[in-house]
């Protein structure tokens, strides 16, 4: 959850009314709506303070003091909160952890597991603090029930941390980032605690890159509507000066990271601005528009009053936009003459900003979980650092700052320019260490989720390989493997194919007799599978059909065919002495000639049956001598060619013709 507010500041020679208003809350908030679902399940057990609950190393704790040391701070977190990591990791890197009067614990109110604490605690803390967790949310009810009994309702900052002293009474509460030095000083407030790291170290100035840009066209808006204002008031028009406009677009940065009229450097604001007589600096952040911000200082009496002070001639008025979008806002009055200024527009920005470390708040997203799907995915590493006088403000800052490593390169790579590279499924922890100060660090985990596999198996076919198919059920990605070999045709051989028919009578035209091709089952081999090529199959003769065969079957078959000549008929059987004259239709197409049986025997019986070759085809008669009186003879004809097949004659025969029969005279 997220609103909008906005936080003004001015300052004058006599340093006007400082007047924080409205703030952005950050991601690392709980709201009054959490407090009010966690107490009404959790009550009962928050109301006595006194819950022990489950720690990470198998043993129970009890979330109150301890009786044996001057200070128990509880800190109240999530594993995924960037300041609970920040601040562990600070403490574990301090001094005065190792105090034996104090005690340390960290209670997880996000219903992490175990191994979830384990590993946060692994990564961030150190073996004196203590780390809990409880599935049901008692931490969080007791979390909550500490804040209301402090008065501490509504929206607030994680970690909320407790420091009770030895008698269970609660002396302090913090909420928000701290760093270890700020909590060495809150115990101090009612214990002696030693081992804090030196002021001297933590106020080390340090040089941050911030990126940005400078927004000149709304500089000049702003300046429209304060001298509107000052019309308005009897004071004459304030004029934008180059050298104030360049200190407070400058300035506007420095609020960026550290919201006040100190400079982070811990110089006093007027140290950047030229020399005069009289100053005078307003500042705000987190207005959209240069009507806001006026109307935002105009409603504020030491802001109002630095813009119609009528010893100022000159202004400078900044607007830095950050690579959030955040805008930062001064203004910066001074009584010397004004220099035209000549930048116009919105400029990208690149500066050095000097910081006292003890003001540096580093913050990065403390983790990401990656799906199975995204292989080769790159994320940036995204390093803020949290303003320290507007806990919800939060910079980011240029990768040029920090030096990048990784845990586990072959999980997740990170180069030069914090980009991270996700390898393979796994945990690996990106280091960001500062340049200016190695032992400045913060840290991202990055969890690559593995697949998670459903197999299914193909068999193979004769047109391809057979194969097991792996799909993840969470992204879909999937590979192969276990590939089998794809099936050998089927040979095919002459005994597997019949013609339609074996012979077919001239008819002028090509001829085609079907095919049928079956396979070892005896299954009818579909005629996609093969192709079909005739040859010599028109005229009287022998031609052949070759059957090709491809795809599921192999081999090349040849049948052949005959085609015989067209038939005749007779058309007289004359009876003579002792002799029968025969007449019959010509018939010269395709033929050679033709066959006459004569029988005694109606159904030409081969012992009563003789022939008479008639080896002219233009012939139409023909008398069969030499018969016996009175006897009763049956007579056919036929045609006939003689062709040449593989080599050697061949003579094809056409049908029979109906029988005549007659008696021969005596």
């Amino acid at each position: 959850m997220k609103r909008w507010i906005c936080t003004l500041l001015s300052i004058s020679l006599l340093f006007a009314s400082l007047s924080p208003m409205d703030i952005i809350l950050a991601e690392d908030t709980l709201s009054d709506t959490e407090a009010s679902a966690v107490l009404l399940s959790g009550m009962e057990k928050a109301a006595g303070l006194d819950d022990t609950f489950p720690t990470i190393d198998g043993n129970t704790i009890s979330l109150k003091a301890d009786v044996a040391k001057e200070v128990t701070m509880l800190i109240f977190g999530r594993t995924t909160c960037g300041n609970s990591s920040s601040i562990l990791q600070s403490i574990a890197e301090s001094g005065w952890i190792h105090n034996p009067k104090v005690h340390v614990i960290f209670a997880e109110i996000n219903k992490a597991d175990e191994q979830s604490t384990r590993t946060f605690a692994k990564t961030y803390g150190c073996d004196e603090i203590s780390f809990c967790y409880d599935p049901q949310g008692g931490t969080a009810a007791l979390m909550w029930q500490y804040l209301i009994d402090a008065g501490m309702g509504g929206s607030v900052t994680l970690p909320a941390i407790i420091l009770l002293d030895s008698q269970n009474t609660v002396r302090s509460i913090l909420t928000g980032y701290q760093s270890s030095n700020d909590l060495f000083r809150e115990m101090n407030q009612f214990a002696i605690i030693s081992g804090s790291a030196s002021d001297e170290e933590e106020d080390t100035e340090r040089n941050l890159f911030i990126s940005g840009q400078d927004d000149y066209e709304a500089a000049y808006q702003t300046l429209a509507l304060v001298n509107q204002i000052r019309t308005q008031a009897g004071r004459p028009a304030l004029k934008m000066d180059a050298e104030l406009l360049e200190t407070a677009m400058v300035r506007a940065m420095e609020i960026s990271v550290f919201y006040s009229h100190m400079r982070p450097c811990g110089e006093n604001c007027f140290s950047i601005f030229r020399s005069s007589s009289s100053y005078g600096e307003n500042i705000t952040l987190g207005k959209m528009t240069p009507e806001d911000a006026v109307e935002g200082w105009s409603n504020s009496p030491g802001h109002y009053a630095n813009m119609i002070g009528e010893a100022y001639t000159s202004i400078g008025i900044g607007c830095f936009v950050d690579g959030n979008g955040t805008r930062y806002w001064t203004q910066c009055f001074d009584n010397q003459a004004a220099i035209a200024p000549t930048k116009q527009g919105t400029e990208t920005v690149t500066r050095t900003i000097p910081i006292l470390q003890s003001l540096l708040r580093l913050q990065t997203k403390e983790s990401n979980e990656i799906g199975c799907g995204n292989n080769e995915a790159e994320i940036k590493m995204g390093i803020s650092n949290q303003n320290a006088e507007w806990a919800y403000g939060n910079v980011p800052l240029s990768p040029a700052n920090f030096t990048y490593s990784s845990n586990n390169p072959d999980i997740a790579a990170v180069d030069e320019k914090g980009t991270i590279t996700i390898k393979a499924a796994g945990t690996a922890i990106i280091t960001a260490s500062l340049k200016e100060n190695p032992a400045i660090q913060v840290h991202k985990s990055i969890t690559k989720n593995g697949h998670s596999y459903r197999s299914s198996t193909t068999a193979p076919t004769y047109d391809s390989q057979g194969y097991t198919k792996h799909t993840c059920i969470s992204c879909g990605y999937t590979y192969r493997d276990a590939y089998t070999p794809q099936l050998a045709p089927i040979k095919v051989s002459s005994k597997d194919i019949r013609l339609s028919k074996t012979s077919v009578t001239y008819n002028g035209k090509l001829q085609k007799p079907s095919i049928t091709a079956t396979d070892s089952q005896g299954k009818k081999i579909n005629s996609s599978y093969y192709t079909i090529t005739y040859k010599n199959n028109k005229n009287v003769g022998q031609a052949a059909v070759t059957i090709s065969f491809k795809n599921h079957y192999s081999g090349t078959v040849t049948k052949t065919f005959r085609i015989l000549p067209k038939g005749t008929s007779l058309s007289k059987a004359i009876r003579k002495k002792k002799s029968l004259a025969i007449k019959w239709k010509k018939q010269t197409s395709q033929t050679t000639g033709y066959e006459i049986a004569y029988s005694t025997s109606s159904k030409f019986a081969k012992g009563a049956t003789k022939t008479i070759t008639v080896p002219e085809n233009k012939k139409s008669s023909k008398t069969i001598p030499k018969l016996k009186a009175g006897k009763r003879y049956y007579v056919r004809i036929r045609t006939y060619k003689t062709v040449t097949a593989a080599s050697a004659p061949l003579t094809l025969y056409s049908a029979w013709s109906k029988a005549k029969s007659a008696s021969v005279k005596r």
